[in-house]
Order: C-alpha cells, then structure tokens, then sequence
C-alpha cells in the first residue's frame, strides 16, 4: 500500500509540474517562479479540457487528461523558446529580488519532513480516511468521476445512475479531478490517492508558492528569506489543520496556489514593474483567478484581502513617481479613501446574488472576544495549542515593519485578517457574516488566511532576532573561548529553533504535560486517519462492505441504504452501488418521491405497491444495514442522524417480510429485495 501512495504522490506532481512548467514559458518570469507557478497553469488546462470532453462526451481518464495538456504545453513551450531566441530576449525578473533554487529545494524539503513527520508517519495505513461529513461528497465525487468519465466541475453529481436527489451543479472540482485522473491509472484505492495528493499540495505546492511569495516581500533581507524555509512550515492552521478538519480538501489545494499567485499578482501594482511585466503578470493572475475558481473561489477574496494594502502602497508611488493629483493628497487622506473603497468593494460582494450562497453559512461563535484576542496573539488561532516562539517572531516582525515602510503593509494585511478571525470566533450577526461570510464564516478558514499572512512577518521578525544576535555574537564567543567553533553556532542555532518549533508533545513526570501545536496536530492525524478506533465506519464494518459488493457485483443492482451509519462512503471505498451517497439528500429540496417512499416505507415492500413501484423505478435490488437494530438510538451513527428520517429503513428486521437475508455478522445486514 504505501508503494501505491508515494506512486500517487510522485504521478500527483508530474501531474501540477510538468505541463504547467512547459506552458508557463510563455510568459516572462523566472525559472524558479515559473516552477512554483505552474500547478496554476495545470489545473486550469485540465478543467478546461474535461469541461469540453463532458460536452462532447469523451470519456476521461489519465492518459486522456494528462497526454493533450502535457502535447499542447510543450508545443507553447517550443514556440516560446524559438521566439525568445529569434528576439534574443530572456525570462523576466522580479524587482528587488532573486530566487534560487537551493532555496526552494530548502523550503520544500522541510515540509516534506514535517508533513513526513506528522502525518504520513501517523496513518494509520495509507488506506485510512477522515470520517467527517463533508469527506463522504468526496469520496464519491472522487469515484464517481473514474466510472463516469466526466471531469467536469460544471456538472458534478455522485451518482451515475439513479439518485435520490438527481440534477448536476457547478462544484470547484479541480482537487477532485487529481485525484480520479490518478486513481484511473494506478488503480490504487480512493482513500490512498487523497491522502498522497494531500500530502503534495501540503509538503511541495504550498512551500514552494510560499519561498517565492517571502522572497518577493522580503526582498533583499536574505535572513528572513532563509529562516523562511522553517518557519513556512511552522504554522500548524495551515497546511495542516486541513488535513484534519472539515474535510477542506479542496479549500487546502486552493490556499496551497495561492502564495505563488500572491505572488506574480504583486507584479501587477510593483511601482517599478515595466508595462511588459504588468501585462505578464495580469495574463498570469486571470490564469490564477480561474484555477482558484475550479479549485476553491474563496482563494480569490483571499488574495484580495492580503494584496489590497500592497496595491494601495504601489499605487501612492506610482502617482508620486508620474505626478498625478492623487499624490497630492495628505497620506492620512489617501489611506482613508482607500479603506473606504475596501469596505465598498466589500458590500458589493455582499449583494451579489452569484456569491450569495456562502453568506447563508453560519459557524456559530466559540469564545469570548478576550480569547479570541488572546488565541490571535498566541497563534494558537483556533487550537488549542498555543505557538508561543512563533507569536514572538511576529510581534517583532510588526514592530520592525513600523519602521520599514517596505512591510508596513504586510503588517496592516495581518491585522485585517486578525480582526476578521476575532469577530469570527467571538460573534454572531451582520459584522461577522460581512466580513467572513465568503469564507462560509468557518474560523478554521479565516485562521488559514491570517497564517499566511504572518509568515512574511515571522521571517522579518527572525531576521531582526538573528542581526541582534549578530551583533552581540563576538562577545559571546570571546567570553566561552569558542572562536574556533564560530562555524557551528548558525547550525546549532538553527538545530534549536526547529526543535522548538515541530516539537511533539511531551512530559515532564511529576511537573506538567506540554501540548504543543505539531504533537496536538499529530495527536489529531493518529485518531481521525485511526483503521481500529471505533468510528462511524470502523474495521468490521469496512470488512463487511467488501463482502457485500462482491455479492452485489454477482448479480448487480441498486443497494437501498441508510447513509448516517457509515454507508454513504461504500460507492467512494469499494464502487457499491449504494442509493444514499452522503448525509444531506434526506433534507434536500429536490428529494425524488421514490426516495422518500423507500426511506420512509421500505419495510411495507411486501404489501405497498407504492413501495414497490419506488423500488422498480429506481432499480433498487438489496437493503444494507450497518447498524441493524440501532435505528432508534442512533449508536454508530453520525452525530446529526435523525431516527424519523429513516423509519422504513429502521423497521426492517430479520423477519420481516419481502427482504432475505444474504449476509449477516453481527449488527451487519445485507438483504435482497423480494418482491
């Protein structure tokens, strides 16, 4: 199994490197933010092709996917080099900074430890999966895209034939479609490919996006850049709290882009960008805008948010620099204008009907606006675990940025986000849903946005750490008679900062238990990914579910299920063609009538001819039972199962009549429909 996983994982990145790395030669950046860049690029040619295989009805797989992206990039490729050469010109810079390459290779490689670390090593098998309410829409969207063909995120269902709630809608399905692409060729199961391209967009698409978007902040502050490979990876609400909650796997690939896109957007508002550049990068944010929309909108506002400051900046110098009225303008006055237009940009997406859906989500509040403060300033955010070193680096990044205008912006982006994420956790109302209802008011969203933001800040406030050190640095070594050991002091330095940072948690006997962010984080992986914990689908269960498909696929037909006892995931484990796919068609608006006369009457099939013309219109064959006698307690179930919800299927037993009994184990039921 775990060979299957690093094939997924290795197939997951030539699959958001390679076409992307070729296509974006087309556009003049450097090599090492191309490279960065080019999952954008990627993702976007592969849902506009399987958008036009859905119309045109070809069927969709890896090689059909991957093979004509891959053929077009290198014909963009190949047609950019040789009008490059007949040009002599060269791939484009960035203004006041330069990436290397053995700096991105240092980034990626401590997050692919980290995420080594403390999730892969924590799975409990490769085949393990987040039980949570989202994951089973995943699961089967992921599986229902291998069966079907159709990648599209224009019309994206789970079912393939009949449904309880039938119809298709728009879905950011790009994370969905890596998935199916490599499951159809490796053959590996569901489970095991999510988790491998999680584990991608975590360890190798996020901390390369995040060197250069560091790096182009930071500009020629080479410590803070450096110190950056560690602390990248140092904040636990994002990547990795979404490995963990939700699911938000599609939300974690589209944060995962987003600091590559930061940064080729700053090139757009750069005072010192030619109008070259700024058509470059304009041409390169509108690919990105596309992608976050095939991946996770919320990513766009996102950018909005971190990059607003920056623009209002950029723009005062450009008018300084080229004379304009506005630059005449007190810079009080000037701040003031822009943070009303902020807040007007603000109420028009609040008023647009497109974007009227997230507005209707409401997480409720979870802490006093005291803790809510105290959680921002601990970066504990909304763990539990508090990242006292990391709250440090920041508040001396914000201090260091007060005085350097260069990142005064990064600073004002930071406190915005902090206050949307306060409002968040500690109210309820109008404000709240205002400011983080594009995020569906989920803290742990809102927390992944205030992260990245502080990442800049936390290497700005390292840097100026690590020059203080700098500057008492001789004494020390003249006090301890070290001289001859001064080459070992930035290496064991560094030894103890990373210790600090990603050390799991730990006991002192007889003193205290220390929780900390990355052994919390840990702690989570082991007993949400755990195959042996009892669970709403736990191992006997999983077992029984093999069985039952291959009884089914002797003779198959349609499985009548009731989807809170953890059969919602068996279409996305094992392809059972179970009727109820995931947790909502029950109070959906468009449940079919069928569906509710099998949910609600199912055990009167004998009798009822209603019942039975609902199971003959549907195709419906067998009745599975994963916590037969269980109905009206709800024991194995989710936590929102409702028993009236369910009364027919509830009703049945052993004896009652219309249903034989194929496989039994247990409080485990398979039944055929006889009628």
């Amino acid at each position: 199994m775990w060979t299957s996983f690093f094939i997924d994982f290795i197939l997951a990145l030539v699959m958001l490197y390679l076409p992307g790395a070729l296509f974006g030669s087309l556009f003049r950046m450097p090599t090492v933010l191309r490279l960065a860049f080019a999952p954008i690029f990627s993702i976007t040619l592969y849902e506009i092709l399987a958008i036009a295989y859905q119309k045109l009805s070809i069927f969709a797989n890896f090689f059909s996917i991957f093979i004509p992206v891959l053929v077009i990039s290198a014909v963009v490729c190949g047609v950019s080099i040789a009008v490059r050469r007949s040009r002599k010109s060269s791939c484009g810079k960035v203004a006041g900074c330069s990436f290397r390459w053995s700096l991105l290779a240092a980034y990626v490689g401590v997050a692919f430890v980290v995420g080594m670390l403390f999730f892969v090593k924590a799975l409990d098998g490769t085949d393990t999966f987040l039980q949570a309410w989202d994951n089973a829409f995943h699961l089967n969207v992921v599986r229902y895209f291998v069966d079907s063909g159709n990648y599209s995120a224009l019309c994206v269902t789970n079912t393939v034939g009949a449904s309880p709630a039938p119809g298709t809608a728009y879905y950011p399905a790009a994370w969905h479609l890596l998935c199916a692409a490599i499951t159809s060729v490796v053959g590996s199961t569901v489970p095991t490919t999510i988790n491998a391209v999680n584990f991608a967009f975590a360890s190798v698409v996020f901390p390369a996006g995040m060197y250069c978007f560091v790096g182009r902040v930071l500009g020629n502050n080479r410590i803070g850049i450096l110190v950056g490979a560690l602390l990248s990876s140092a904040f636990a609400s994002f990547p990795w709290s979404f490995l963990t909650y939700g699911p938000l796997f599609p939300n974690l690939a589209s944060m995962s882009l987003l600091p590559a896109a930061l940064t080729v957007m700053m090139g757009m508002f750069d005072h010192e960008s030619s109008t070259r550049q700024r058509l470059s990068s304009l041409a390169c944010s509108v690919f990105a805008v596309v992608s976050f929309g095939f991946a996770q909108p919320n990513s766009v506002f996102t950018a909005i948010v971190v990059l607003f400051p920056y623009a209002c900046v950029e723009f005062r110098q450009i008018a300084e620099g080229r004379g304009l009225r506005i630059a005449n303008l007190r810079k009080c006055v000037f701040y003031l204008i822009c943070c009303a237009l902020f807040i007007a940009l603000w109420a028009v997406f609040y008023v647009l009907p497109p974007l009227h859906a997230p507005y209707t989500v409401n997480w409720p509040a979870f802490a006093s606006h005291v803790q809510a403060v105290a959680n921002v300033l601990s970066l504990a955010y909304i763990r539990s675990q508090a990242s006292l070193l990391l709250a440090l680096l920041v508040i001396v990044g914000i201090a260091n940025s007060l005085k350097n205008r260069a990142y005064c912006w990064v600073s004002v982006a930071y406190v915005v986000t902090c206050v949307m994420l306060i409002v968040a956790e500690s109210s309820d109302g109008f404000l709240k849903t205002f400011l983080t209802g594009l995020w569906y008011t989920d803290q742990y969203r809102v927390a992944a946005m205030c992260g990245i933001a502080a990442t800049p800040l936390a290497c700005i406030g390292a840097a100026r750490i690590v020059e203080l050190v700098k500057s008492i640095y001789p004494k020390v070594l003249r006090f301890f008679d070290w001289r001859d050991r001064s080459r070992y002091f930035g290496v064991l330095t560094s030894l103890v900062v990373a210790v600090c940072l990603f050390v799991p948690s730990f006991s002192i006997p007889g003193v205290a238990h220390f929780d900390t962010a990355f052994g919390g984080f840990r702690d989570d992986v082991e007993f949400m990914y755990s195959a042996s914990a009892p669970n709403v689908l736990d191992a006997s269960e999983r077992e029984f579910l093999e069985e039952a498909t291959q009884i089914v696929n002797e003779d198959p037909g349609l499985v009548i299920n009731q989807s809170f006892d953890g059969s919602a995931y068996a279409y996305g484990l094992y392809g059972l063609d179970v009727f109820y796919r995931s947790f909502g068609d029950v109070w959906s608006g468009s449940e079919t009538e069928d569906s509710k006369s099998l949910r609600l009457h199912i055990d009167e099939l004998s009798w009822n001819t209603d019942v039975q013309e609902s199971a003959r219109s549907v195709g419906a064959k067998y009745l599975l039972l994963l916590d037969y006698g269980k109905g009206d307690t709800g024991d194995g179930c989710l936590q929102s199962y409702v028993r009236n919800d369910w009364w027919g299927v509830n009703a049945v037993t052993d004896d009652t009549a219309g249903f034989k009994v194929l496989l039994a184990k247990d409080d485990m039921r398979l039944y055929r429909l006889v009628y």
